[in-house]
């Protein structure tokens, strides 16, 4: 038996599998391969060679964040795994099971060396190559990333030379019945102190996205942001603040 030898898109039974944990302490599904047939671009023919040619694969199932990665998605479709249990993928016999997997080239502390990037079902299209989330994926992540998406929205950025040249207007501030200054707050105003102030904590960006999505849901469950009030994004950021 020979590692396999060429970057490419096999056909091929699995010979053993497992699920253990990776050095970084992830969950990873660990197969070793057989090559049967290659994808010539346009269809498959048989790999031929003088002796056996596999590849083990090392597949992280989970990242840092944990959620589950497309490796585990393509295992679920590949393997018929329920993906309930890891359990459920470590102690089933997948010997001889045809699936398609992917072998490209990683790079590593100057090193490149032949990997097995993923793999998918037998039946699947060997020319795919941009991985698209379905639409619970696309909504989950929206909701987690809502506050950096917040920062783009609807927001002009100029070149430094620009914003030079251009003088911008003054604006008066608010004032209440005492005389004193108020500041007009929006949502992006909350956000910038409230990420600014975070920084200083060094407090992650997802783990202040987090602190953020919860808190406004707490105070304002499924109100628009359009819809609060100055004096309702102040409160907000009071609250926010105690959180820090």
């Amino acid at each position: 038996m020979m590692l396999i030898q060429n970057e490419g898109i096999y056909l091929g039974p699995i010979k053993d599998s497992g699920v253990n944990e990776s050095s970084g302490g992830y969950p990873q599904f660990v197969v070793q391969l057989e090559a049967k047939e290659v994808w010539n671009g346009e269809t498959w023919e048989p790999y031929e060679t003088d002796t056996v040619e596999e590849m083990r694969g090392y597949l992280i199932l989970a990242d840092k964040n944990e959620n589950s990665t497309f490796n585990a998605t393509d295992i679920k479709t590949a393997l018929g795994w329920s993906g309930k249990t890891y359990g459920e993928l470590n102690f089933t016999d997948y010997s001889d099971k045809v699936v398609q997997f992917r072998v490209t080239p990683n790079t590593y502390q100057g090193k490149t060396k032949l990997q097995v990037a993923s793999i998918a079902h037998k039946d699947a299209d060997p020319n795919r190559t941009v991985k698209k989330l379905d639409k619970d994926q696309i909504k989950s992540l929206d909701a987690k990333y809502g506050a950096a998406l917040r920062t783009i929205r609807d927001v002009k950025k100029s070149s430094p030379a620009s914003a030079a040249a251009t003088t911008a207007p003054k604006t008066t501030p608010k004032r209440t019945r005492k005389g004193k200054a108020t500041v007009e707050e929006t949502a992006e105003t909350i956000w910038n102190k409230f990420a600014e102030a975070g920084t200083k904590k060094e407090i992650s960006d997802d783990e202040l996205t987090t602190l953020w999505d919860n808190n406004y849901a707490a105070m304002y469950n499924t109100r628009n942001e359009d819809e609060l009030s100055s004096d309702e994004w102040a409160a907000f950021g009071v609250e926010l603040a105690t959180k820090l």
